[in-house]
């Protein structure tokens, strides 16, 4: 069977990741695509937890608005407010309802998690459960933000979203970089590899594959929301020895006030190093890779 990741490969090789610290997992790798999968039974959970409804917290307000900000910069279609945007895997409509406080008019979604549909449904965002029940046909954006390490067949995804793209339009890819620095100094810690949920870990060697079917444009630069936060977040869950410490107090919203007031104390100070290492690591091996297609 061909690797579901890139539909290249006929066959998986066995590797063991020793350079991403004692993470104590055997993945599947396609000698194509260089993706990592992991075997069904190294899986611990699929779903991803809900966020609390209601209005978007500052800090996550702070950090759409860089995004938007870096986005907008190397993707300039994306500053047309009247541009049709479909957020796949929305989530709970956090960054939709962003986009739809900056001024943008026609904004949906799709997330086939029923609580997280539902918090955006209350943030009064247009979502559906799957593409086959979006009101509209065609879109100019499309974003998948840290979507395709979650999807059994990425490649089959892809082909379907472009289907759904305006003559000019373009999906908005981001994916967790498994050869970036966070990933190599801190292993199970790593802010977004988050081991054992994902069905797949890429490095850019993806971006590089891909081209052989569509226009794949590698992003310049630094998203900082992703590169703070996840250093922030990668050295927290380090020394306190608790996956994604920073993001299950500050983000999911869902420990006392004391322990939030904690986390946010320990975010503080790491801020000062987490920026030292944003600006020393190259852009290849940034916490993410984000990438268009055409």
């Amino acid at each position: 069977m061909p690797c579901p990741a890139c539909q290249l490969s006929a066959s998986d090789t066995p590797l063991a990741l020793a350079t991403c610290g004692d993470i104590g997992l055997a993945f599947l790798r396609c000698p194509d695509c260089t993706a990592l999968r992991l075997p069904p039974q190294q899986q611990q959970r699929h779903n991803v937890e809900s966020d609390l409804p209601g209005p978007v917290s500052p800090l996550m307000t702070l950090l759409f608005r860089w995004r938007l900000h870096w986005l907008c910069r190397h993707h300039p279609p994306l500053r047309n407010r009247e541009a049709a945007i479909l957020d796949v895997g929305c989530g709970d409509g956090q960054f939709l309802a962003f986009l739809h406080s900056q001024g943008y008019h026609h904004l949906h979604g799709v997330e086939p998690e029923t609580a997280r549909r539902d918090n955006a449904r209350s943030r009064g965002l247009a979502v559906a459960p799957s593409l086959d029940d979006l009101p509209l046909d065609r879109f100019d954006i499309i974003c998948l933000w840290h979507v395709l390490e979650h999807v059994e067949q990425p490649l089959r995804l892809l082909h379907q979203l472009r289907e759904r793209l305006t003559p000019q339009g373009a999906l908005l890819i981001s994916i967790p970089n498994h050869g970036g620095w966070q990933t190599r100094l801190f292993g199970l810690y790593s802010s977004f590899l988050d081991y054992g949920r994902h069905l797949w870990y890429w490095d850019r060697h993806l971006a590089e594959t891909l081209p052989n079917q569509w226009p794949v444009r590698l992003l310049p630069g630094r998203n900082l929301e992703y590169e703070l936060f996840g250093w922030v977040d990668s050295l927290a869950g380090f020394l306190s020895r608790s996956v994604n410490l920073v993001h299950r107090h500050l983000k999911k919203n869902r420990s006392t006030p004391v322990a939030r007031l904690g986390v946010l104390l320990l975010a503080a100070g790491l801020l000062p190093l987490a920026l030292l290492l944003t600006l020393l690591a190259p852009p290849s091996r940034g916490a993410t890779l984000t990438f268009t297609i055409e």
